[in-house]
């Protein structure tokens, strides 16, 4: 959780001014310097251990002549951290996000300003952003601390990690790696559907390539050049001018260029829609810099969606695909895990997919393995940009709420956590018949929620999950079911089960025994009687607990990239 290191803002270094004098000032700074600044802070998240070192930092932000304003700076940060014990950063994604969008509205080239003046607005405003960020921030812990339904460190961890989780990344590799693979799954699910046909005619056209293939080929170079560099500052993709190829290759990156013309207003369901829908900033005639890696990476697969919505959208209303429905229900929920299950256990176990099931309330899979009985949950959900930005507490536990438990409404609708407490008493009280072989009374049910947006793939919520499913377990133990073998659900991301269906497949862990020692990690029983030497020795000991599963998989078994990308990289090159 990022908060665990503060933001230093900007009353925090320059008390005697006013901060909001500054988000204004951009405009003093010319576009081409802002540009080269943005985007080298931006690429400064590749090493996050380096730019977390304020001093280094300060070191490489100012020249002599602002050497003994950086001397200042350093040691009000040093006094700080002295006196408060916290860790502290300057650079974080969202004000480098939000100060390359402020650029986009400059249209300075003329003005003039000197190297140490630049250096120091610049800073400023910078601390102005994080200023701005951390009003939020206090808002939002406030609104957590005071939520009465959680423990406090649930509702904290929750409210810290969704407004920032997907727009951060440990390893770029990893985004890289399931990027490659859905993109690749969703244009061959695509292709064999009979009604896209003529979205992926038009999509081809559009990019003046001839199939899915010959596009990806094109894309697959941006991914390489950011996986491949060990430099900490800008990326630049040059087209040399004496390449036959050059016209093409310029009009296809062209295409995922940011300008004025495909800017678009925000947007109430995705953050940052803009840097995500077009990565590329163009330098000059053949040089495009990429404006944030992950967004770049992320175009292989989630950018593919604002891709051909933009084409959907122009048809006429009656000839527009239900296009959203296709892709996060069809694709995602179905055949994405449908495919990856079935590679796992290929002619092992007793499975029966969610569309082949007929009773009420059946679960997106059922796969049995003797007494062992995983039910899967598969949901593609989405919490929208407006949300996410309200730092609210309460505004987040209620959209959690109608995505993952429950939905009040005209007609209420369960979710996940519902369906699979539902589904558990199905299977408890025998009452499953599609199953004629498993047996009630042993059978050990394990529930799984997949998700496939990375943005949930957050701190503390599989805690909060098991405190909505323990409340229906209250009522299935109050019509006298046993519960004893039923265990807590485990939220499992899309990405994570990707990188580790093979392993389950080729027997190197089963997944019932890797869900008990997660469940096990996260249980707040498993600290009640250890002591701690210091304080900060108890802190870091419970935020452990908060950990998603995706975190604890890749730090108890290391994280590989899996067969299956090579496989799907060589059907393309």
């Amino acid at each position: 959780m990022d908060r665990l290191i503060e933001i230093i803002n900007f009353s925090r270094i320059f008390a005697d001014e006013n901060y909001e004098d500054y988000l204004h000032r951009i405009k003093e700074i010319p576009r081409s310097l802002l540009v080269d600044s943005s985007t080298y802070l931006l690429s400064s998240q590749f090493n996050r251990a380096k730019f977390g070192n304020h001093t280094e930092l300060l070191g490489k932000w100012f020249g002599q002549e602002n050497n003994v304003l950086a001397n200042r700076i350093n040691d009000k940060i040093n006094n700080y951290v002295n006196e408060s014990h916290k860790q502290v950063t300057i650079i974080n994604t969202r004000a480098s996000l939000t100060l390359f969008e402020m650029v986009l509205s400059n249209d300075n080239e003329t003005h003039e300003i000197s190297s140490a003046d630049f250096e120091v607005l610049l800073f400023k405003i910078y601390l102005a952003l994080n200023q701005q960020l951390d009003i939020k921030e206090v808002l939002l812990l406030q609104s957590a601390q005071d939520y009465p339904n959680y423990p406090n460190h649930i509702s904290l961890a929750i409210g810290i990690s969704l407004p920032t989780f997907d727009i951060n990344y440990d390893s770029i590799n990893h985004v890289f790696v399931t990027q490659i693979v859905k993109a690749i799954y969703l244009f061959e699910f695509l292709n064999n559907r009979e009604d896209t046909q003529k979205l992926l005619t038009d999509f081809y056209e559009k990019f003046q390539v001839n199939d899915f293939q010959d596009y990806l080929k094109k894309v697959f170079p941006i991914a390489f050049s950011i996986v491949s560099t060990n430099n900490e500052g800008k990326i630049d993709l040059v087209i040399d001018s004496e390449d036959v190829d050059f016209e093409s290759k310029c009009s296809f990156l062209d295409k995922m260029t940011i300008n004025r013309d495909n800017y678009i207003e925000a947007d109430v369901d995705v953050d940052y829609i803009n840097l995500r829908a077009n990565p590329l900033y163009k330098i000059d005639r053949n040089t495009y810099r990429i404006i944030y890696s992950l967004f770049a990476i992320e175009k292989n697969f989630n950018g593919l969606y604002f891709l051909l919505k933009e084409i959907n959208d122009s048809y006429p209303k009656k000839e527009q695909l239900h296009l959203r429905e296709i892709i996060t229900f069809d694709f995602s929920e179905k055949f994405l895990l449908y495919t990856l299950i079935e590679k796992s256990y290929l002619k092992r176990y007793f499975k029966l997919p969610g569309d082949m099931m007929k009773t009420p309330g059946a679960p997106d899979y059922y796969m049995r393995n003797g007494n062992k009985i995983f039910i899967f949950e598969s949901k593609d959900v989405l919490i929208n940009a407006q949300i996410k930005d309200s730092y609210d507490f309460a505004q987040y536990d209620a959209v959690l709420k109608e995505k993952l438990y429950f939905s009040l409404g005209v007609k209420n609708s369960n979710k996940a956590v519902k369906q699979l407490a539902g589904f558990s008493k199905t299977i408890l009280n025998g009452s499953f018949k599609e199953d004629s072989n498993y047996k009630s009374k042993s059978a050990k049910i394990y529930p799984i929620i997949i998700l496939h947006n990375r943005q949930l793939d957050i701190f503390g919520l599989n805690n909060l999950i098991n405190i909505w499913f323990n409340s229906e377990i209250d009522d299935i133990k109050n019509e006298g079911i046993d519960t004893s073998n039923l265990k807590m659900p485990t939220i499992i991301s899309i990405d994570t089960f990707i990188a580790m269906h093979e392993r389950l497949g080729n027997k190197e862990f089963e997944l019932d025994d890797i869900i008990d020692k997660y469940q096990d990690w996260i249980d707040v029983n498993r600290l009640r009687k250890k002591k701690f030497k210091t304080e900060e020795e108890s802190i870091n000991a419970h935020h452990e607990l908060l950990i998603p599963f995706n975190v604890f998989f890749n730090a108890k078994y290391d994280w590989i990239p899996p067969d299956l990308f090579r496989e799907k990289i060589n059907s393309i090159l």
